[in-house]
């Protein structure tokens, strides 16, 4: 499955053999009937499904559910698109599924009789496990005889709990052995009990362990040499932790049942860390936490009770015996530590994960900055103009790599070194350009003269990036200087050969986009994680509009229009007549309007003669649907200036059957 392909653009289209099963708690199963793959959701998200209805794009469905706002987290919205289309749920046209019949099942057993006996049966089990130990076996006969039982028991669990699932409707797939469980057992795929109401769930787990409960209460009873193996095979049945009966039962009394987006992940964004953090976290809930942990503490109390019970050991006895205590309490206390120590440790891995790799994200980011400051400050750190390094500039700029190979060597040919001190002047604005530069190590800012004499800065160069250029292809032909922030090492040539070479091969418009908004681009806090790629291609959609003052780019009350960047200038945000916001040169406007296609809450009127980037509703929404990189970076910055996430935007309801 090619990620990139499929989010972009492959058309997909919902299958038509799907059945809805149950709503639990909000959540419900879909069911592929010819695949036999299952999917959870939610309304908010088989209503995205339901998109596909006739044959779409995935970003053309992005664009409608931003549009009609009832998109979810985009990390979920990617992820139920990978996901369905790999249970089929969703497929293309070169999908191809092969029927998997369902094999007939002659015994059915009512749920009313089952479920009783079952949970009585259980709880029982437990209470004569906590009670009563079982006999050590005498010989490898009566552990071999256990063992028989034990797999004997597990397969008649299936055997009922199919019976009570057929008893409901449902269909059974599947017969076969597992061998290669420690205990071999006959079993069956049981899932159609995940399209059931909340009872059928847990009456089908209850009678997958009914025959194994009833077993261990007649071994202990009887004081059978054989039960203490089907003893343990119901403590491991019981097990606290990932997929045990109980772990499925508290599973079930969750108010936000677990989706299918929110573990596994395949979406390769959400598998980050810090993603399986914060999403741990948001479903976080106090009563099934709680009896999870609950649980896990008497489920190693009654470990600990068949162990003792297993070596000959009598908790009583050790308790009151003070010799044994003195020898052998610290060796128990250290062992109880330990235990519960590696539960905790087990709770909180993903916490843990989570805050080393920001931990080292964050130094590593920190030992970067370090060593850049002392490679552009360092004394000698000035570089030959050797054929490799200008070959290797020029290759990697967005805008000499689109010239001609002949083209390049003609313009390295013209190249000569240049050095300057740091806080320099490099152009001036009293002076005409005579050079164009690329500066190969240091970093420079680009100033423009107002009308009021005032001098803005307008753009900050890096290594790699050209100086000298905006002063030839700006449209407004205003005058410009560059200053230098550090020491300063480039390689530079004439305007004229420039002039020549670039501007008339590629044309003024490329020029000014690649060398002047594509910087720009880079620094505003909006693109600054966006591919090169990403930025040359929002550059091309966007077009520059002025604003003199006290004129308003937004008005309150009406609809978002298109985004704003604000490139020369300054703004204020009103609320009637009262200032509650400003906003500078490099900020952006208009996009949560634009992401939850609502009306303007503020006005927005510029204080000074501004220059703005104009990037039109629909290109932006266009744009940001087919890089999905992008919509993450743009929802990820838009929840953070919001305090809150920016999808979902209120509840949904979608009819389900």
């Amino acid at each position: 499955m090619d990620e990139n392909l499929l989010l972009t653009a492959e058309t997909l289209s919902l299958s038509p053999d799907l059945y809805l099963g149950q709503r639990v708690n909000g959540a419900f199963v879909v069911k592929n009937i010819t695949a036999q793959t299952y999917l959870t959701v939610d309304a908010c998200q088989w209503g995205v499904l339901s998109e596909f209805a006739q044959p779409q794009t995935v970003p053309a469905v992005l664009e409608k559910v931003i549009r009609d706002r009832t998109c979810p987290a985009l990390g979920d919205f990617y992820e139920l698109i990978l996901k369905a289309y790999k249970g089929g749920i969703l497929r293309n046209e070169q999908s191809v599924q092969f029927r998997r019949p369902a094999i007939r099942w002659f015994i059915p057993l009512p749920m009313s009789l089952v479920q009783p006996l079952a949970i009585l049966g259980i709880l029982a089990a437990i209470g004569i496990m906590g009670w009563k130990t079982a006999p050590i076996p005498a010989h490898w006969q009566d552990i071999a005889l256990g063992w028989l039982l034990l797999c004997g028991c597990l397969s008649l669990g299936y055997v009922i709990a199919a019976s009570v699932l057929k008893a409901s409707g449902a269909e059974i797939y599947q017969p076969h052995l597992r061998w290669q469980s420690i205990a071999p057992h006959f079993a069956v795929d049981l899932r159609d009990a995940f399209l059931e109401r909340r009872s059928v769930r847990l009456t089908v787990d209850a009678a997958l362990i009914l025959p194994l409960a009833i077993t261990v209460i007649a071994g202990i009873l009887f004081q059978t040499p054989w039960a203490i193996v089907p003893v343990i095979g119901l403590i491991l049945q019981l097990w606290p932790l990932g997929d045990g009966f109980i772990g499925r039962i508290i599973l079930l009394c969750r108010k936000s049942p677990r989706l299918d987006t929110e573990h596994s992940f395949i979406f390769r964004p959400n598998s980050h860390p810090i993603y399986r953090l914060k999403n741990m976290w948001r479903h976080l809930e106090l009563v099934p936490t709680f009896l999870q942990h609950a649980w896990g503490i008497a489920w190693t109390l009654l470990a600990v009770r068949v162990g003792f019970g297993l070596f000959n050991l009598s908790i009583t006895e050790i308790l009151t015996d003070r010799n044994y205590w003195e020898q052998t309490g610290p060796w128990i206390i250290g062992a109880a530590i330990v235990i519960a120590a590696l539960f905790v440790t087990y709770q909180l891995r993903h916490l843990a994960l989570g805050l080393r790799h920001l931990a080292l994200g964050r130094l590593r980011t920190f030992r970067k900055n370090i060593s850049c400051t002392w490679k552009r400050w360092r004394k000698d750190g000035h570089l030959g103009a050797n054929d490799a390094i200008v070959n290797r500039f020029i290759s990697e700029n967005p805008l000499l790599r689109r010239l001609e190979p002949h083209v390049q060597a003609e313009f390295a040919r013209h190249l000569k070194p240049y050095t300057a001190k740091a806080w320099s002047t490099i152009l001036s604005f009293d002076e005409e350009v005579s050079f164009v530069g690329i500066i190969v190590s240091g970093s420079a800012t680009v100033y423009r003269r107002l009308k009021t004499g005032r001098k803005v800065p307008v753009l900050k160069l890096a290594e790699g990036d050209l100086f000298g250029v905006h002063g030839l292809i700006d449209p407004h032909d205003p005058k410009f200087e560059v200053c230098s922030n550090t020491p300063i090492y480039a390689l530079v040539l004439p305007s004229y050969v420039f002039q020549s070479l670039v501007i008339e091969k590629l044309g003024a418009p490329t020029v000014f986009n690649i060398c002047s908004l594509h910087v720009f681009l880079k620094q505003s806090p909006l693109c600054t994680q966006w591919s090169q790629q990403a930025i040359a291609r929002f550059a091309q959609i966007t077009q520059i509009s002025n604003f003199v003052p006290g004129e308003k780019i937004i008005h309150e009350g009406e609809d978002a229009r298109a985004l704003y960047i604000v490139y020369e200038g300054s703004a204020r945000v009103l609320h009637g007549v009262k200032q509650i916001g400003r906003v500078k040169t490099g900020e952006y406007l208009g996009e949560i309007g634009l992401l939850q296609n609502s009306a303007a809450t503020a006005d927005v009127e510029v204080r000074e003669d501004t220059r703005c980037l104009v990037v039109d509703k629909v290109d932006f929404m266009r744009f940001m649907a087919h890089n999905y990189n992008v919509a993450l970076q743009v929802e990820h910055v838009c929840s953070k200036r919001l305090g809150k996430p920016i999808f979902p935007l209120a509840g949904h309801s979608f009819d389900t059957r």
